[in-house]
């Protein structure tokens, strides 16, 4: 059988989900059952961020043989999770934990589209989705461009032999899909910026290890030449499973640059030694193991600590820091910027991390000295409308570094094409209810298709109107919103629309007000 992949994107050609669809080609394939010709689809997650909890609530899996079926149209044949609606607690399902979604009979043929529902939140019900951090629950919105389904959209179709149930994993990694805003006087916002991967199960295999249990809050990354696939936190007991991850067979046909077909397990948390296991290989529905109980990787604690700390422009940007390890760079961290201010803050283990190559257990490690305490910090924003920016940097324990990539510091991101425009704007908030404490911070934002891609934090020490400046927004047409409305208030209108053409400009917003 051949092998094809695709990158879904949304049908503007955005960004909407970093999702592949792996190993489905044109001469069909399959789980090997032949009891019932359908599709199988599960849920887990990629989880590695401090949130206590992600809740999502899901409605149905929906396919549909046209790529370009709109929501409404007919042929759609739906995949329902049971008991749905489904409220599930994504960092409950890491380490290879699934969720069924269903399964469903379809009419064997060649489908074209995919589309994830989820159930958005209401003014009588915050509880269909919400993240719970610090103890305390969020509500997480749903923009408006994932109202009808999170689009998967392929450019090869997904093809169902007779008499085959085809098992696909959906792997919606929860700490790369909600953008945040949370400080001390900010309203706290939330707001889903969904990244699926989806696999077939058949395809699929994993990689287990084994690290030190006192190791409590490390992550464990299977990368591809620097580049995250899939990652997961270390159990209490020391052990991970990095579940599902494509065969090395097929890699090189959906990451080229990979031959080899293997990937780079990087295991870091800022109290240990970053340590990275290279050339591992992956059998489909078969574990490779890089390190047991009995022979933990060596993963040794370490308490030199130092911090980088700054401010992206705009905040669809991530904050990512990588580290070349034995010449070769390797993602580290990546965190989603403050939506307020664009801020970001990581703590990075200074010491020199380990390496060491893929083989008979146990592995040996060498420390590289010459990369201890060196970083990159780069600007990766998936809907590619922003020039990358980076900048190297030292640290040292105890020590602080500041980059801003704004128009103070280094300078704003540049707009992949075109020149970058600005929106002004008054946001108005005619009373203060109960439960809205002053001074509060309210969210706008510039979204292009529901998603987020400059934001403003609006500081209220009473009621009235205050000026706002939406900078740095690449030409497009923009819906200028308040992502989460205060608790006993409304905002009129819900949006205002403003394009930015693509020689810049300013333009003005007009005036959003929250009143009762």
């Amino acid at each position: 059988m051949g092998i094809q992949s695709f990158i879904a994107r949304r049908s503007i050609g955005r960004w909407a989900v970093m999702a592949m669809m792996l190993g489905l080609a044109a001469c069909g394939g399959g789980n090997g059952s032949s009891n019932m010709t359908g599709l199988s689809v599960s849920l887990t997650d990629s989880a590695g961020c401090d949130f206590d909890a992600v809740w999502v609530t899901i409605a149905k899996v929906r396919v549909h043989r046209s790529a370009s079926a709109q929501s409404n149209d007919p042929g759609w044949i739906d995949i329902t999770p049971p008991g749905a609606p489904l409220l599930i607690n994504l960092l409950t399902l890491q380490n290879g934990l699934t969720e069924s979604l269903g399964v469903a009979p379809l009419p064997a043929g060649r489908y074209n589209q995919v589309r994830l529902h989820l159930v958005a939140n209401t003014l009588s019900n915050s509880q269909n989705d919400y993240v719970v951090v610090g103890g305390t629950a969020y509500p997480l919105a749903i923009p408006e461009g994932f109202r009808n389904g999170i689009v998967l959209h392929p450019n090869a179709p997904i093809v169902i032999d007779p008499g085959v149930t085809e098992d696909l994993v959906l792997d919606f990694d929860a700490c790369q899909s909600v953008a945040k805003s949370k400080s001390r006087t900010v309203v706290n916002t939330y707001v889903l910026r969904p990244r699926v991967l989806m696999v077939r199960k058949i395809d699929a295999g994993s990689i287990t290890g084994a690290v030190d249990p006192s190791a409590t809050g490390a992550v464990v990354k299977a990368e591809i030449n620097g580049f995250v696939h899939k990652q997961t936190r270390v159990r209490p007991d020391g052990t991970f499973t990095l579940y599902p991850l494509l065969s090395s067979l097929l890699v090189p046909g959906v990451f080229p640059n990979d031959p080899s077909g293997t990937y780079d397990v990087v295991i870091e948390n800022e109290n240990h030694f970053t340590v990275v296991t290279t050339g591992v290989t992956v059998t489909a529905v078969q574990t490779t193991a890089i390190s047991t109980t009995g022979q933990p990787t060596p993963f040794p604690a370490s308490s030199n600590i130092g911090t980088v700390t700054g401010a992206i422009d705009p905040t669809d940007a991530d904050a990512r820091v990588r580290q070349k390890i034995n010449g070769h760079p390797y993602q580290i961290r990546r965190n989603r910027v403050e939506l307020a201010d664009g801020s970001f803050s990581m703590n990075l283990n200074t010491d020199a991390p380990s390496f060491g190559a893929f083989g008979p257990l146990p592995i040996n490690y060498s420390a590289d000295n010459t990369a201890a305490g060196k970083f990159t910090l780069d600007t990766p924003n998936d809907d590619q409308l922003y020039v990358v920016a980076s900048q190297d940097f030292t640290l040292t324990a105890g020590d602080a570094q500041t980059i801003n990539f704004t128009s103070a510091g280094l300078g704003s991101l540049a707009p992949m094409n075109g020149t970058a425009g600005t929106v002004t704007g008054d946001l108005t908030l005619t009373s203060v209810p109960a439960g809205l404490t002053l001074p509060a911070t309210i969210i706008v934002s510039a979204t292009m298709d529901g998603e987020n891609v400059n934001s403003v934090g609006v500081t209220f020490a009473a009621s009235g109107t205050l000026p706002f400046t939406l900078d740095d927004l690449a030409p497009g047409t923009y819906s200028i919103t308040v992502p989460r409305v205060p608790s006993g208030l409304t905002l009129s209108p819900s949006s205002v629309t403003v394009t930015i053409p693509n020689t810049g400009g300013t333009f003005s917003g007009g005036t959003l007000t929250l009143s009762p």
